[in-house]
């Protein structure tokens, strides 16, 4: 990363760079690679995350639904996570995922520069994944006071991440210094990233945390039944896996300050995968109202009254369905219409 370019040419980073021959000589230093290990994980990750997005997407252009704000984001995010993975991959074919001596240094500037563009797109689509579910939080909450909560947490992590994304470029003079430790210049010390980044990535987390609770807040009172409202609950509070990624990524950022770049692997990896968790926890309540509404009751379900239909003894009575599908319609790629036509088993029906 770009820390580890922050000294002298003469020492650091930029010794080892400049003398990896004579260090290869040294029988006694390793020689593993996670080159391969490195890009299956995260394209792994990341199409995971591609999958759900492009479920996501589907579910709400199938039944016909305009894409709103959030899912622009989330698009956004997407996007600069498929860039972050794609330079990685580039990164790795300079030898990123080997020690530093086991490569040469003719590559070690583009090394250098691939691996500080793939850090600021991949936090920049944590960024954008993180304020993509608030978006979604705003749309279903009705109260002024978790309004200005939601509104509070998406400026203070897009101010923090994007301040993260652009130190990283503004750590030397001259900028191109960052990336090419041979060019004469002067760089901050490569602690004050390290700090940084680190307390960004743990505010981070828990900010991914809070936003995951808040659904408990904003859909308690809903009038739905119980089953429903947790199955509803369960699904928006995802979120708290990535903001448990976030918060593991955290004590690998002193790795970032190290000389040996082949350390800073699990921090590239931890940061893919808070991007792509984000985006599955960010898609999963879409998917889940799709497959609820999709859903056909069998035989038995219609003669125990185990659905929600209004005549049958169910658990939902017709205006907690309603109410139901109103708040589902709210945040959901789902629109659910109903008609009371008369029919030979409830009296009414509801259609989908």
């Amino acid at each position: 990363m770009s820390d580890t370019i922050g000294e002298e040419p003469s020492s650091g980073a930029t010794a080892k760079a400049s003398s990896f021959t004579g260090i290869v000589a040294q029988p006694q230093l390793p020689h593993n690679e996670v080159v391969t290990e490195l890009k299956v994980i995260i394209w792994i990750l990341i199409g995971l995350a591609s999958v759900f997005f492009t479920l996501r997407i589907y579910c709400k252009k199938s039944r016909g639904r305009n894409l709103w704000w959030d899912d622009y984001m989330l698009l956004i995010s997407w996007l600069a996570i498929l860039t972050s993975g794609s330079l990685i991959t580039v990164a790795a074919g300079y030898g990123f995922g080997k020690h530093i001596y086991d490569f040469p240094n003719a590559t070690f500037a583009d090394l250098l520069f691939t691996l500080n563009l793939s850090g600021s797109f991949s936090t920049l689509s944590a960024a954008w994944s993180k304020t993509s579910f608030a978006f979604t939080l705003l749309r279903i909450s009705d109260s002024g006071r978790v309004r200005k909560f939601i509104w509070f947490v998406i400026i203070s992590v897009n101010v923090t991440m994007h301040t993260a994304a652009i130190l990283m470029w503004l750590q030397c003079t001259p900028v191109a210094r960052t990336s090419n430790p041979w060019i004469e210049g002067t760089c901050w010390n490569k602690w004050v990233i390290v700090i940084f980044n680190s307390v960004v990535s743990a505010y981070s987390g828990m900010a991914d945390i809070s936003l995951a609770v808040l659904p408990w807040k904003i859909i308690r009172r809903n009038t739905m039944n119980y089953k429903e409202r947790i199955g509803m609950l369960v699904c928006m509070s995802m979120g708290v896996f990535a903001g448990l990624t976030s918060l593991a990524k955290t004590p690998t950022f002193p790795a970032m300050a190290d000389s040996d770049m082949i350390n800073t692997v699990p921090l590239v990896i931890l940061g893919v995968a808070e991007c792509a968790v984000t985006i599955m926890a960010a898609s999963i309540p879409v998917l889940r109202a799709l497959l609820r509404v999709n859903r056909l009751p069998n035989a038995s379900e219609i003669t125990q009254g185990r659905i929600p239909t209004p005549t049958t003894g169910s658990t939902l009575g017709w205006q907690d369905e309603e109410a139901f599908a109103k708040e589902l319609e709210s945040y959901s790629p789902v629109k659910i219409s109903m008609s009371r036509t008369p029919t030979s088993t409830t009296g009414r029906s509801w259609r989908i």
